[in-house]
């Protein structure tokens, strides 16, 4: 899973409300296409020309921003994008925004498999977090390195990563971190390793619920199922996965992992399903 840092506008004169808007759309609603068209008019050259905004600060929150609402659809141009921001805020001196656009650039390139240089990169982003000082970005870098080290199964190092940002507490700033982001992650993990409980589980949700983010609600919902499917539980695990799969469609978008995993519970609890259907969208 990637971690985004979302602080979009703040400081865009006479723009807020539209910032406020775009945060709501990647935040409550996954609705990446339709910020985009929000943000395109301040690139009124393309996206590699010229941002139409006064100031570097300015420039750089909506090429952040572009960056964010292109990053499922066009990796190569988000990359592009976070990459004139970070000049920005290295220029300008800012080295809170470096970190945050440093952490956006790592994000990236995970997702465009380039590993090493991801990981080359979170090791310098938590260089330069602890040399500011700042226990926010300290926390946020480290919760990037425990989901990188879980992924390439280094368990100890992600165990230790996860103990000093679990130390840290999440007393955040909304507009750079989630709540439920960390626990979602450690759930998984603890999923995978066969400890995941009930308990655990139902906590997790509880503070999606509450930070009504629709990304990490919709992956703790898809987690439950899996949870029960392999408790062979499959009549519990539907419920979720169907709820999930619906906040998911409400903005548009499609999950393989879901519709699969909700297939296979109904199979399992004896249901009919439409195996067409569920073969062209996974298609």
């Amino acid at each position: 899973m990637s971690h985004i840092s979302f602080a979009c506008f703040s400081g865009i004169s006479g723009d807020m409300c539209l910032g406020a808007l775009v945060d709501a759309l990647f935040f409550n609603l996954m609705a990446f296409d339709e910020a985009l068209q929000l943000i395109r008019p301040f690139f009124q050259d393309g996206w590699d020309g010229p941002v139409s905004a006064s100031g570097s600060a300015a420039q750089s929150q909506l090429l952040t921003c572009a960056g964010i609402a292109m990053g499922k659809s066009d990796k190569v141009n988000a990359q592009k994008l976070y990459e004139r921001a970070l000049l920005l805020t290295i220029e300008k001196g800012s080295s809170l925004s470096a970190r945050a656009n440093l952490s956006n650039l790592t994000s990236i390139l995970r997702d465009r498999g380039k590993l090493g240089s991801a990981d080359r990169l979170l090791a310098l982003n938590l260089d330069l977090a602890e040399a500011i000082g700042d226990r926010q970005s300290v926390f946020i870098v480290s919760l990037a390195l425990y989901v990188s080290a879980r992924t390439r199964g280094s368990l100890e190092l992600a165990d230790e990563h996860w103990e000093k940002l679990d130390r840290l507490g999440r007393d955040w700033t909304r507009a750079s971190y989630r709540a439920g982001g960390a626990e979602v992650a450690r759930a998984y993990d603890l999923f995978w390793r066969g400890r995941l409980d009930q308990q655990k589980l139902t906590v997790t949700e509880r503070l999606c619920r509450v930070s009504r983010s629709r990304r990490e609600l919709c992956d703790c919902l898809t987690l439950r199922g899996q949870w029960h499917l392999a408790r062979n539980e499959p009549e519990l695990a539907i419920d979720p996965l169907n709820e999930a799969l619906l906040a998911y469609r409400e903005v548009g978008q499609e999950m393989a992992s879901p519709e699969a995993t909700l297939a296979l519970a109904k199979l399992r609890a004896g249901r009919s399903i439409d195996a067409f259907r569920i073969a062209r969208q996974l298609d």
